[in-house]
């Protein structure tokens, strides 16, 4: 798919859900450490409004932040896991505080929930509405 800002992100299947195999890089996104090459390398770092706000605008089609269900699919697959190839981009907390980058990767899910992947490990977290992590996107 290619969204508005000439952003090409490849898509693959899994059950009946189409994922983004990238880490968006979206307007309204922040870098790791505010370092443009962290962008380019792992994807941008949203707060959870703005990561559903960047979902929407991939169109065409109704684009959404995977639900927990969509990340369980995930979570019980090694194989799944590897066809989306998620990157370890770390989170940001209140622009500030950055941590885990290149050592694991939190994805927004719903408000207040996300998913980690450590080692080979995905797994769900609760993540405080100050937090900003990495974003998927899934069409049904």
């Amino acid at each position: 798919i290619v969204n508005g800002q000439s952003q090409p992100y490849n898509t693959v299947k899994i059950s009946d859900t189409w994922w983004t195999r990238q880490n968006l890089k979206e307007p309204g996104g922040m870098c790791y450490l505010f370092d443009d090459a962290n962008c380019k390398k792992y994807g941008s770092l949203y707060y959870y409004d703005l990561a559903k706000a960047a979902c929407q605008g991939l169109g065409p089609g109704t684009w959404t932040l995977p639900t927990p269900d969509d990340w369980n699919v995930i979570k019980n697959s090694k194989s799944h896991r590897n066809m989306l190839n998620l990157k370890k981009g770390g989170y940001m907390v209140q622009d500030t505080s950055s941590q885990q980058l290149g050592v694991a990767g939190r994805f927004w899910s719903t408000p207040g929930i996300g998913f980690e992947i450590s080692g080979s490990s995905l797994s769900q977290k609760s993540v405080p509405c100050n937090t900003q992590l990495s974003c998927r996107c899934v069409k049904k």
